[in-house]
């Protein structure tokens, strides 16, 4: 019996995916983040595997424009390094963030010598409210875990692990913030939670 080569895998640095689609790069993106945090850091510099047109500085500046956003990576970056436990409460979450490479911060726009500011809403001027003690679980959904106080024509944003932000109405408002919503399994949650 004859034996075949198995087909030879190139190496992991030489290959390159291209992926076309934004929310594919945006899933890249956040594999890669999960990668780079095993290895110590928060934020991946260099490429992001090929996605078109954008550099991973550019693509993680892009995705982390805002305070809600910027919280909600990195609430989902403490419950990755904590052992998918989210902080206890905002002086555990303030320690967590003061501590991290204040270079890989500025690629999210976050300023160590400001983290005051990154606790207030630009759009009502408020400090967010925070739900600490969120856990998730591997491959878990996008959790809600940042809100505005009042937002903005009767609408306020919540801002999700990872990222996502969503604009909202009272009713839902108030089930995100209860964390009823967090019982669901992922097929119940609504759009742009989850991946």
């Amino acid at each position: 019996m004859a034996l075949t080569p198995a087909p030879s895998i190139p190496d992991a640095p030489t290959t390159a995916v291209v992926l076309t689609s934004r929310s594919a790069c945006l899933r890249a993106l956040l594999v890669r983040a999960v990668l780079v945090a095993a290895g110590g850091g928060l934020f991946a510099g260099g490429g992001l595997f090929g996605c078109r047109g954008n550099s991973g500085p550019a693509m993680i500046a892009a995705n982390n424009d805002t305070n809600i956003k910027r919280l909600g990576t990195l609430y989902a970056f403490f419950q990755l390094r904590h052992e998918f436990r989210g902080p206890r409460d905002e002086a555990e979450f303030r320690a967590f963030i003061t501590a991290q490479d204040a270079r890989r911060l500025a690629l999210a726009g976050v300023s160590p010598a400001s983290i005051d500011t990154l606790f207030v809403s630009e759009r009502d001027r408020l400090p967010f409210r925070i739900r600490f003690g969120v856990d998730t679980r591997v491959r878990g959904p996008a959790l809600p875990v940042v809100f505005e106080q009042e937002g903005r024509d009767g609408r306020r944003q919540v801002g999700f692990t990872g990222g996502v932000t969503e604009e909202v109405n009272s009713a839902t408002y108030e089930l995100l913030w209860s964390g009823d919503s967090d019982r669901g399994s992922d097929a119940d949650l609504p759009r742009g939670r989850g991946f």
